[in-house]
């Protein structure tokens, strides 16, 4: 099957994601190959499967789009998730000169549903990895947990009892494991991930990794959406020229569950697009409150706030801003694409304080 037949029989359309403050929606330059999309891994148009120690199952318990399923990915570590396989391969080009190639993903870590299972994360490994696998170094080092020995509860699951417990028993206070009185002891708070860790195969066996943070969704949502440009692999000079993407795998830097909404490949070329919403017409006192919708398409960003009247820049998804003078001001929004692939947008908002 050529490349045209394979992305005709995949198309999904575009995606579009209306948040109720800070909000993003998805545009891209072709139809994108699904590696799951909502489905159930025996409708998934690749196969789906455990990569090391990792479980996946689905679930109806969160979606990312009305109507869909997720995936609930049990990750122990950076070399254990979720394991995607494309038979045939999916011919991507070249991704030397054409950086507009991204794996894309959505994923939610507190959805309503199961609750999160009691764990203990291993200590940190002695070695480290940069952030972004085959780009520039960046300027700090994360550490990535080591995998949990052993299989880790799902959710609802009881954890083993301790030394002298019966199963299912809860120790009272003051007892030490044991002994006969019990002891209630505090439960940890639930793992939250830091980092993805993308893993690719080509066609003819090589492998690379990319490993992004975690964005914080935007909006009211619970979903994150990250990019992973293609261009960012580190493969051999003889795969970037003509690549043929044959398997991915996602994990996670610590033990724990995510949702997984969708999984993709897709081309997006859209230039960033960015608007401010909220107050321009403030009373003499008064705070104007804005947010911003934001078109990313693929990439990952970051945006700064300028008020023109010499207040420090804001980086939050909502700011709230309350002038000292009367007259008329302006807001600045600057969206910029992390990975530097696409060019900053800046929106700027007329902002009128009448006078006392």
């Amino acid at each position: 099957m050529n490349r045209i037949s394979l992305l005709q029989r995949l198309y999904l359309g575009c995606c579009c994601v209306l948040l109720t403050t800070a909000s993003a929606f998805v545009l891209a330059d072709s139809p994108p190959v699904s590696l799951y999309d909502g489905e159930t891994v025996a409708q998934a148009s690749s196969k789906i499967g455990s990569w090391g120690g990792g479980v996946i199952s689905d679930t109806d318990q969160a979606n990312y789009m009305d109507g869909k399923r997720s995936l609930l990915i049990t990750t122990n570590g950076p070399y254990q998730g979720a394991l995607f396989t494309l038979d045939p391969a999916a011919i991507v080009g070249d991704i030397t000169t054409d950086k507009t190639h991204y794996i894309t993903v959505a994923l939610s870590l507190t959805p309503s549903g199961p609750p999160q299972p009691m764990v203990v994360p291993k200590p940190k490994p002695k070695n480290a990895l940069p952030d972004q696998i085959g780009s520039v170094r960046p300027r700090s080092l994360f550490h990535l947990a080591q995998a949990m020995p052993g299989p880790m509860p799902m959710p609802g699951q009881m954890p083993m009892p301790m030394p002298g417990q019966m199963p299912g028993q809860m120790p009272m206070p003051g007892q030490m494991p044991g002994q006969n009185q019990t002891v209630v002891q505090a439960a940890p708070p639930p793992p939250t991930l830091n980092f993805v860790r993308v893993v690719i195969t080509t066609d003819s066996g090589a492998t690379a990794e990319c490993i992004r943070a975690v964005p914080q969704p935007l909006g009211t949502s619970t979903w994150s959406t990250i990019g992973f440009p293609l261009s960012l692999f580190a493969l051999p000079a003889a795969e970037v020229a003509n690549l043929k993407l044959k398997s991915v795998m996602i994990a996670g830097d610590l033990p724990a569950h995510f949702y997984l909404g969708y999984a993709r490949l897709v081309t997006d070329s859209q230039p960033l697009v960015a608007s401010i919403q909220g107050d321009t017409d403030i009373a003499p006192g008064g705070t104007a409150n804005w947010s911003f919708l934001v078109n990313t398409g693929a990439s990952n960003i970051r945006w700064d706030w300028q008020v023109d009247d010499g207040s420090p820049v804001e980086h939050g998804q909502t700011v709230s801003h309350t002038f000292a003078n009367a007259g008329v001001h302006h807001v600045t929004l600057t969206v910029y694409d992390v990975d530097g692939i696409k060019q900053p947008v800046t929106s700027k908002m007329k902002i009128v304080v009448q006078e006392q």
